[in-house]
């Protein structure tokens, strides 16, 4: 029961960042704006400054640290997403096996989990290191934009 407990558990997991892996790579469709996804309460929109912050204003200065931000977290995140698509195959083998090895489907199950959790660390982590490059009065308008999206969104 425990095990298909976890295997359950890391198989949603895998479903949520499968749906969120778009957004956190950067990856957009032909129109050349990106994906949009919330954290803590902030949205964010991809790497697109002029949809994600247009209204925000952000200085020269502000946009170029937020392309560092931005271009660091994608390749950090390339890496793990090249890992975990592995990781998932040898699972996928694993469960397929003529000889099924209960240990081994558990340990790449777990190392799925922790890809998979890293990767959600990850995506905190820079859209805080984003957030923390706007000023007081850009955080209260995207904090506004925010609540009327929210609003929107209960309609």
């Amino acid at each position: 029961m425990k095990r298909h407990y976890l295997l359950a558990s890391a198989a949603l997991a895998a479903a949520s960042l499968l749906a969120t892996a778009p957004a956190m790579a950067g990856d957009h469709g032909g129109d050349g704006r990106h994906s949009e996804h919330r954290c803590g309460g902030h949205e964010y929109r991809g790497s697109d400054d002029r949809a994600s912050f247009k209204d925000l204003k952000l200085t020269d200065e502000q946009k170029s640290q937020i392309k560092d931000i931005r271009e660091k977290q994608k390749s950090q995140f390339e890496d793990r997403r090249k890992e975990l698509r592995e990781t998932k195959k040898a699972l996928r083998e694993a469960a397929r096996a003529e000889k099924y090895d209960a240990a081994k489907v558990n340990e790449l199950a777990n190392k799925q989990a922790k890809l998979m959790a890293d990767a959600t660390v990850q995506r905190i982590e820079t859209m805080r290191r984003i957030h923390d490059v706007l000023t007081p009065e850009q955080k209260q308008k995207l904090e506004d934009r925010r609540k009327r999206d929210k609003e929107d969104d209960d309609d």
